[in-house]
């Protein structure tokens, strides 16, 4: 087996070596230079060392209300467009070279004058030929709902990404994540600790009610500088395979088309979606990008429903 896998390796191009044979030996043995330079039990390595305890207080959490919420229609839709939040990064975007491989099945902005953002990064699978086998990746996170509530800011980012990955023509089922994290210095204090406590919590529990499981991640606890904390950080990427033919990307594509907004309930706080509607909600958008009665998807964010009319225009 290792000689075939050996050969598949330099097919690709790929570096292989052997560095390790398993054996009925329940001990892990390094050598160096035909010395014996560790002999460790299984079983002392499926302890993970000695034990720890931290007491952790998760505080309450607070609501979130949106920076643009009083004045006039005019006003508020003003505050939102202008806030750096929702305005065009295509600037900051273009520093990156989205063409390589010549893969890309959506650029980063789509439309007539390459304004719309897109709501994920899709792209063929590099393979010998052609393929209509393409990869998606897509990422959620609200840094505002995130310092006011911890639990229901990582839930949402899970809730973002899988939403941007169902708009963009993939399905929620085949799905995976990938956490990033980043919080302040906890040291030995209760309430500091409470925060990636609460996040990562929340985000278990829309791994639970939504059925997408995370299998890999980063996490940081070193984001304070003096008296300078980063705000509690739980970015999702949810990624996913599917077929080029359903991608679909969020900008308008023609003048007398029916806009259709599909919301599920909410919880009491207004933020939360209720599980079972979303996913009625995703099942009937990835119905609708099957059969290709969508001919634009747009998924909610920062900005609420008006930030995607105003970029899907």
């Amino acid at each position: 087996d290792v000689d075939e896998f050996l050969t598949y390796a330099r097919e690709e191009n790929l570096e292989a070596t052997v560095i390790a044979t398993v054996t009925e030996d329940p001990r892990m043995v390094m050598t160096w230079n035909g010395d014996e330079i560790v002999n460790l039990s299984r079983e002392f390595l499926a302890s993970n060392g000695a034990s720890k305890h931290q007491t952790v207080h998760v505080e309450a959490q607070q609501g979130y209300e949106t920076p643009w919420g009083e004045g006039t229609l005019a006003e508020r839709m003003n505050k939102m467009v202008t806030d750096l939040n929702v305005a065009s990064n295509k600037g900051l975007s273009e520093r990156f070279d989205s063409t390589i491989g010549a893969g890309t099945v959506l650029m980063p902005f789509g439309g007539k004058r390459q304004l719309t953002p897109n709501m994920a990064m899709v792209a063929k699978l590099p393979v010998f030929g052609e393929t209509t086998t393409v990869s998606a990746m897509a990422w959620g996170f609200n840094p505002y709902i995130m310092s006011k509530n911890q639990f229901t800011g990582a839930y949402l980012s899970v809730v973002e990404s899988l939403a941007k990955l169902v708009a963009a023509g993939f399905e929620h089922e085949k799905a995976y994540l990938s956490f990033q994290e980043y919080f302040e210095k906890l040291r030995d204090e209760p309430e500091r600790w409470g925060k990636p406590a609460a996040a990562v919590l929340g985000a278990l529990m829309a791994q639970v009610d939504l059925g997408a499981g995370a299998i890999g991640g980063k996490d940081s606890m070193s984001g304070s500088f003096e008296d300078l904390d980063v705000p509690p950080t739980l970015i999702s990427f949810a990624v996913a395979v599917g077929n080029m033919k359903r991608a679909t990307s969020p900008e308008f594509k023609g003048a007398d088309h029916r806009i259709v907004r599909i919301a599920p309930r909410y919880l009491a706080d207004g933020l939360t979606p209720d599980k079972d509607a979303l996913l009625e909600v995703f099942s009937v958008i990835e119905e609708l990008t099957d059969f290709h009665d969508a001919l634009a998807v747009s998924t909610p964010g920062y900005g609420a429903t008006a930030e995607a009319l105003f970029k899907m225009t």
